[in-house]
């Protein structure tokens, strides 16, 4: 045991005596231009990051302009102005019907879960049921206007209104309704757009698209075609 002792000791020892002598210490000058080298490149980066995130949302705003590009809608059922105006008509979102969203959620709930099979279903479930919460309808506001209201819900399980605006038609027909905000705009998720979102959301048109009877869509770039029923 003493000899392995000494041994070590000995190679400490040798490893001090090699060692070089440190570097001196960067000066108050060169400290201050590491740190706005780094400030600089954080405040790049988050720029970069908002631009993208306004870009995106922006062109969702535009897209919606264009407006769903398929019908369904045959002699059975009723016109867009007929099933969207209806008083107490509700719309809820189906995540399932949303091919583009499901997939996306289901990718996530994969990768989150790591393989486990009863995690990721439990994933899935509670995107699911986020979603089955979550959806719109028309209050008339008088004089051709009319109020949209699109709405999820708060933790407590009471209404939560994501986007609640004054809105006038702009076309009415059979297979779709086109709506342009025309007033006040307030909600949890307007509160949160970016400005200049909130001004491209101004100027477009947003077209929702009648599929059946009780079927109704509305289409998103990033998120595909999205699928509300409605709700009896």
């Amino acid at each position: 045991m003493r000899t392995i002792v000494a041994i070590a000791m000995l190679a400490m020892l040798t490893t001090a005596c090699s060692k070089k002598e440190p570097a001196s210490p960067p000066g108050p000058a060169e400290l201050r231009s590491g740190d706005k080298a780094a400030d600089k490149a954080a405040d790049d980066k988050a720029a970069v990051d908002k631009a993208s995130a306004d870009k995106a949302a922006m062109e969702e705003a535009a897209a919606l302009a264009a407006g769903p590009t398929e019908s369904a809608v045959d002699g059975a059922t009723p016109t867009a102005r007929d099933l969207l105006l209806v008083k107490g008509n509700v719309f809820g979102f189906s995540l399932e019907d949303s091919r583009q969203q499901f997939s996306a959620v289901t990718v996530r709930c994969g990768s989150e879960s790591g393989g486990d099979m009863a995690k990721q279903q439990a994933c899935l479930a509670e995107a699911q049921e986020a979603g089955a919460k979550e959806g719109f309808r028309f209050e008339s506001a008088g004089e051709g206007k009319w109020t949209w209201i699109s709405f999820g819900q708060d933790d407590k399980g009471a209404e939560e209104i994501f986007i609640k605006a004054m809105v006038a038609l702009q076309q009415s027909q059979a297979d779709r309704l086109v709506v342009k905000i025309a007033g006040e705009v307030s909600g949890k998720q307007w509160d949160a757009m970016p400005v200049k979102v909130r001004a491209a959301m101004l100027e477009v048109a947003i077209p929702i698209l009648v599929v059946d009877a009780d079927t109704v869509a509305m289409d998103s770039p990033r998120k595909g075609r999205l699928i509300y029923h409605l709700r009896k």
